[in-house]
Formats: structure tokens, C-alpha cells, sequence
């Protein structure tokens, strides 16, 4: 701060610096799932406030971490960084609330169950696309890839496939046949006169292009972990090094080799003050450093990814 400065600048420098400044925007997309996933009556906007809701959180979310009731609580970051974590619960992805949320969300959709009643599972369904689009089925698998600590990834691929077998787009764009859609009924006639007897054939296709999808995954996860144990064992060898060089230093201090002005000395104690434990001790934490770092580094083939479902996508007209 310069010198000089009025008194009215100074006071502008200090409400600068006391006014919090998010460094990410809000996620409202965020906000808007975990609110859909509560209910409207589980979350409802506190009176006088924009973006901070009381919380009433249903039975079944209630696991570890999980309060019951959260009188103030906000999913923005920039209403977090204006209030004190006391007052107002900040819920991020990583908070025991969300977590529990996902718990529940990945149960259902493993378990294919359209409520929790536990009514039949629903594992086919169809829907109509517009007339541009080819005739088609998105089979939904679920491909996991695992290594040293377990669980690495977990994917939800949509591959879909033309009646011709080909693969039509990417399992990111593939999502967005999931979104629910009130275009109509599909007669059942026209499911049959397109798919009756290509079923399986397509599900192969698509069981095929989800094991090669995650085969690359996997590959491209091994490659960047690969290079992160390069560094880390760069980084380990060079800090052993360090201390044992300055071990040696310490030892050589120790039993007199050095004098007071840095020189050799002629005469040396022979007692070893425990140096020869300490560079055991060093090695043997280089040791299970490493041995950490090569759990790290390995990453699992991936095992055969799981089917979930399939949807049968029917273009619009009278053509189907």
C-alpha cells in the first residue's frame, strides 16, 4: 500500500478486501438435481433469501454425516462465500447429503426399479425421434474399471446402434435419448417390423463397442497414471537422496570429521549415534513409498461392462 493514501481510499481497500469473490461461478444444474431428487417438500426456499433453502432431508437419505434437518443451507458458492459455515450449510458434490443421494440413485438404476415400491423391473422401453433420425436401439451398460485401491472409474455408457448394426454416435451424446420425452406411444407393430429378429444382434454390437469403449478408457487411464508414478518416483528418489546426504553430514558433524570451521579432522569418534537406524529408517520408507506409488500405477483390464437396459428409438411419420 502506498504512502499517502486517504482515508476514504483505505476504507475502499478494506471492503475490497472483506467482500468474498467465488472462484467458480454457481452450478445452478447442480442445485436443480439434488432439489428434483429431495422434492418440493424435503427443500423450500428460506423467506427473505435468494438461493439458501431449509432442508428437511427424507428417510431414506438419512445415512452417515447425514443431519435430518438443515435449517439454512445453499448449493451456491457464491452465497458460501458471503456467509459463515455455521449459519448457512454449503452442500457441495462431496457432501455426506449428495453422496447419499448418489448411493440411492446408482441402487435404482442397478436394480432397474421404476419406484421404491420394488415393482417388476423395467428393462425395455421405446420412444419416438424425430423423422431425421435412423431406426435405432441404445442399449445402457454399466462398465467399471478398477486398479491399485480398488474402484477407479465408474461409467454410464449408452451405445447406440443402427438396424444395420453400425454405431451411431458417442456414448456423451447417446445421453440425451435418456431424457424423458412426451413425444407419444410406440404401436407395438412397429417395434416388431423393425427389431423382431435383430435383437440380439444388435445387443452384441453394442456389448461389443461398450467393452472396446472402456478398453481405451482404461489404456488412456493407465498411460496418465503412468506418468504421474514417473514423476512420483523422480520426486522420491530425489528427497532420499537429500536426506541421506544430509545424514552423512550430520554424521560427520557427529563424530568429530568436521570441526568447528568446516575442516576435516584428523580424529573421529567411533560411537555411531544411531545413524546407521536413521538410514534405515529412510530406505525403508523408500521402500513403501514405492511400493505404493506401483499400486498406483496399475490399472485393471476392465471386466465385462453390465446391461442395464435398452431403448428402441423409432422415428416420427408414417414410415414406422
Amino acid at each position: 500500500m502506498r504512502a499517502g493514501a486517504s482515508e476514504d481510499e483505505l476504507r475502499r481497500i478494506l471492503d475490497a478486501l472483506d467482500t468474498p469473490e467465488p472462484l467458480l461461478p454457481d452450478d445452478e444444474s447442480f442445485e436443480r438435481l439434488v432439489l428434483e431428487m429431495l422434492g418440493a417438500k424435503a427443500a423450500t426456499p428460506v423467506p427473505g433469501t435468494e438461493g439458501i433453502y431449509r432442508i428437511e432431508v427424507p428417510w431414506s437419505y438419512r445415512g452417515e454425516g447425514v443431519e435430518a434437518v438443515y435449517p439454512a443451507a445453499t448449493f451456491r458458492r457464491s452465497v458460501a462465500a458471503r456467509t459463515r459455515p455455521e449459519e448457512v450449510e454449503y452442500i457441495t458434490p462431496l457432501h455426506p447429503l449428495v453422496r447419499a443421494l448418489a448411493a440411492d440413485a446408482r441402487r435404482r438404476l442397478l436394480l432397474v426399479y421404476p419406484n421404491v415400491r420394488g415393482l417388476p423391473p423395467r428393462r425395455l422401453a421405446a420412444r419416438i425421434v424425430p423423422a431425421s433420425e435412423v431406426p435405432s436401439a441404445l442399449f445402457t451398460w454399466l462398465g467399471r474399471i478398477e486398479g491399485g485401491g480398488g474402484l477407479l472409474e465408474e461409467h454410464l455408457l449408452t451405445i447406440r446402434v443402427g438396424l444395420d448394426g453400425g454405431i451411431l454416435g458417442a456414448p456423451e451424446e447417446n445421453l440425451r435419448w435418456l431424457e424423458p420425452d412426451e413425444a407419444g406411444e410406440v404401436p407395438r407393430e412397429a417395434l416388431c417390423s423393425l427389431f423382431e429378429g435383430r435383437f440380439e444382434a444388435l445387443r452384441e454390437a453394442a456389448r461389443a463397442e461398450a467393452e472396446r469403449w472402456l478398453a481405451r478408457r482404461a489404456e488412456e487411464l493407465r498411460a496418465h497414471r503412468r506418468r504421474q508414478a514417473d514423476i512420483l518416483r523422480q520426486d522420491l528418489e530425489r528427497d532420499v537422496r537429500d536426506r541421506l546426504r544430509e545424514l552423512d553430514e550430520e554424521e560427520r558433524h557427529a563424530r568429530g570429521m568436521i570441526d568447528s570451521t568446516g575442516q576435516q579432522s584428523l580424529f573421529a569418534e567411533l560411537e555411531d549415534h544411531g545413524f546407521a537406524a536413521r538410514r534405515e529408517v529412510v530406505r525403508e520408507y523408500r521402500d513403501q513409498r514405492s511400493a505404493e506409488i506401483a499400486e498406483f500405477e496399475q490399472v485393471s483390464d476392465p471386466p465385462p461392462p453390465r446391461p442395464l437396459g435398452a431403448l428402441f428409438l423409432v422415428p416420427e411419420g408414417p414410415a414406422r
